[in-house]
């Protein structure tokens, strides 16, 4: 380190050799005076690499014993660092051929186009394509430059490659300032002959090179020998190598096939004789739509009536014996004994195709019974049906024939118990075409796939609250149930999610500009305490906090903490304190079950409990920029509950590598704190001040009931006593150069 009692005789070690430049400047009037630039490219690197808080840089001549070698600087040198995102590296499921498919493939010619999907968080992209025969390379094209996600292709030329050779090729992303790392190294074997011909494909639903149906919807697809005479199978995948095979008759198949992702899909195809050779793959392109909304959509928002509107179509619900009551949002229809149901008047769905079923429900009580928020009848029994299992107190979709014996399918898992009194998001899907079950729990996968027999008959109403059984009704809800949707297709990970943290509820928001009123009126205003008073803020006013005694409190919980939640404040520390700092926090009656602050270990962060007991496990996800004094900050703690993720925000950005895997077993029912946190029973961890004089806290508090991603505009200070090296957490490779003009680096220079 360098200090006020440095100089050229007291001089730290010098640890590494970054750069050398052999220069004249202001050697005479024909070599004028000027500014030399080093690469310090190894030391930001390393510094960004191990969170270095500086980096300290040192100038000497080569041979100090050489005067012809001395130079004089000025005092002012500058170090300039420029980050760039370095392009991804594509993996297999990036790249592929035409004809061949897959990364690894079989074609039919030897002139092929090798395609790549190309991808760069911050530049567009050129794409460099190599192909080898065995270790020599052959040849290479650099595409044109193009936006990230873009498509990339590269033609072989005639004459390259011959029959039974092999195509070993490879390719990697360029931004201009960097490059990208290889994809694996794909084989593309050139083979005409048997079978000599890529088989015909062809789907009236989604047909070649243009936009068919949309996700989750079955289509099928016909295969052909075309001409082969001994084709007996067919391998074919989607979006992905071909893996599943199925059997030809006359040298001809038909497959449904589900498409679970929107725009351009691929669907490789092959031949395979008798002999177990495998011919070119056929690429089939089509466009896939995004998936259709809900067939029936029942909010239960009326309140009173006997009478459900489906928003989505013609099926409303009649109510017998249910009633109104608060739901998850909006209002909910309550059910609280045998009989309570609401039934539509026809059926939704055809239970032998591509369905889900989707609702938020909560229970009163864990029954000793099975409970069906909701089902849909068949002649005896319901076909699909959502709701809780009592053998495993777990969440639970199934599957059913309607007529004959029942053949149930149940799709839980035992480890995701049901809880009673807490609002949660299932989600049933079926995808005939594949004869797969899914449940989805608060828009995570907790089982599934689970195979399903294809039993299915005569479908009847759908029903709320009950369900059929041997001609019966069953399965008695004892509870509320909200927000059901029901698809005639199959819904994908990512639009369950966007049901769970789609709908963003501001829970409170008190901007603290000289008053303490919760602007949205769900949780009520704050009461301040102790050391807490008023002063100038980031935007308008603030609370200030004493650090000793001063906070805030609300009268109740602004969020459940075992669903997803978004806690934000604007805040200012006068010092960093030597001990964790807590901005705002919501607890239990022992602990905390989040806390939102300042980290001892000189960042931000946001903290979290196991349970609310004296000794829980307690976990943080900090981040990676270190916390300043006296310079406001805007702090986000964001939990995803269908990720499991919690994770951090310094001024809008966010360090993936910063997240802390985490599920929330528990809801915090106590008051939301501002300044402080608890601990065994006991409060503390108060945000604190510098001497007497207060400490700032920014007085925008927003809560949300689902994840989002904070975005705000802030202003990038330097440390005191320079600048800090700051990884920008993507990747980014750092680019330093030491500017270095008519300059004496003065720390350096010799003793008088």
């Amino acid at each position: 380190m360098i200090g006020n009692t440095t100089t050229w005789n007291n001089q730290p070690a010098w640890v590494t050799w970054l750069d050398t430049e052999h220069v004249a400047k202001g050697w005479g009037a024909g070599c004028p005076p000027g500014g030399v630039e080093f690469d310090a490219t190894p030391a930001a690197v390393r510094a960004a690499a191990e969170n270095w808080p500086h980096i300290t840089l040192g100038l000497r001549a080569t041979d100090e014993r050489d005067t012809y070698a001395w130079k004089k600087f000025n005092s002012n040198p500058v170090l300039v660092i420029e980050y760039n995102s370095p392009p991804a590296t594509p993996v297999a499921a990036d790249v592929w051929s035409d004809p061949g498919g897959a990364c690894t493939a079989v074609a039919g010619t030897a002139t092929p186009r090798l395609y790549a999907r190309l991808h760069d968080g911050d530049n567009a992209v050129r794409g460099r394509f190599e192909w080898y025969d065995g270790d020599a390379r052959v040849g290479e094209l650099l595409t044109a430059s193009a936006g990230s996600g873009n498509a990339f292709y590269a033609t072989v030329p005639a004459g390259a490659y011959q029959d039974k050779s092999t195509i070993r090729w490879r390719v990697r992303a360029e931004d201009g300032i960097t490059t990208g790392g290889w994809s694996p190294w794909c084989e593309l074997r050139v083979d005409t002959t048997a079978p000599e011909r890529e088989p015909e494909v062809s789907s009236a639903r989604y047909p070649e090179n243009a936009w068919g149906d949309g996700v989750g919807r079955a289509g099928s697809f016909a295969f052909g020998a075309n001409g082969v005479g001994d084709v007996t199978a067919f391998v074919y995948g989607l979006n992905h190598e071909p893996d599943t095979e199925v059997k030809a008759a006359d040298g001809r198949a038909t497959v449904e096939i589900t498409p679970q992702e929107e725009g351009p899909n691929v669907l490789s195809v092959r031949g395979k004789d008798g002999a177990g050779k495998l011919g070119p793959i056929r690429t089939y392109v089509f466009n896939v739509r995004a998936g259709t909304a809900p067939v029936g959509h029942w909010s239960f928002d009326e309140g009173q009536g006997a009478t459900a509107a489906d928003s989505a179509g013609d099926h409303p619900a009649t109510l017998a014996g249910a009633g109104w009551t608060e739901g998850r949002q909006g209002g909910a229809v309550r059910f609280t004994g045998q009989g309570q149901h609401a039934a539509t008047g026809s059926p939704i769905v055809a239970s032998d195709r591509n369905l889900a079923i989707s609702a938020w429900v909560r229970l009163d009580t864990l029954p000793a019974h099975n409970a069906a928020a909701v089902a849909q009848d068949g002649e005896l029994h319901a076909g699909p049906w959502l709701g809780y299992r009592a053998a495993s107190r777990s969440w639970s979709f199934n599957l059913n024939h309607t007529t004959g014996t029942s053949q149930p399918v149940w799709a839980y898992s035992a480890q995701d118990t049901a809880k009673a009194g807490v609002w949660t998001h299932l989600t049933g899907v079926y995808d005939a075409a594949a004869k797969n079950m899914y449940l989805f729990v608060n828009g995570r996968l907790a089982a599934g796939p689970v195979t399903y027999h294809g039993g299915a008959g005569p479908a009847g109403p759908l029903r709320f609250g009950e369900a059929r059984f041997q001609g019966g009704m069953a399965d008695p809800w004892p509870g509320d149930v909200d927000d059901v949707r029901v698809w005639d297709r199959a819904v994908v990970p990512e639009e369950i999610a966007g049901l769970v943290n789609g709908a963003k509820t501001l829970t409170a928001h008190w901007t603290l500009d000289g008053t303490v009123e919760d602007t949205t009126r769900k949780t009520g205003p704050l009461t301040p305490g102790g050391g807490a008073a008023w002063t100038s803020g980031w935007l308008g006013d603030a609370i200030t906090l004493d650090g000793v005694a001063g906070h805030a409190a609300a009268g109740q919980a602004a969020v459940r903490t075992d669903q997803s939640y978004t806690v934000s404040a604007w805040v200012q520390l006068d010092r960093l304190p030597a001990s964790d700092a807590v901005v705002v926090s919501q607890g239990g009656s022992r602990t905390s079950h989040f806390s939102l602050g300042y980290s001892s270990a000189g960042r931000w962060g946001i903290g979290v409990a196991s349970a609310d007991t004296d000794n829980p496990g307690a976990w943080a996800a900090l981040s990676d920029a270190v916390a300043y004094p006296m310079e406001w900050t805007h702090l986000a703690g964001v939990y995803d509950a269908p990720a499991g993720k919690m994770r951090i925000y310094v001024g809008g950005q966010h360090v993936p590598s910063t997240d802390l895997g985490y599920v929330s077993t528990w809801n915090a029912e106590g008051p939301l704190q501002v300044g402080r946190g608890m601990s065994a029973g006991t409060v503390g961890a108060t945000f604190p001040a510098r001497s007497t004089t207060s400490v700032s806290t920014r007085a925008r508090y927003a809560f949300s009931t689902e994840p989002e991603t904070p975005a705000v505009m802030f202003k990038q200070h330097d440390p005191p006593g320079g600048p800090t090296i700051k990884y920008d957490g993507r990747g980014g490779k750092a680019a330093a150069v030491l500017k270095i003009g008519e300059l004496l680096v003065r720390l350096l220079r010799p003793a008088e």
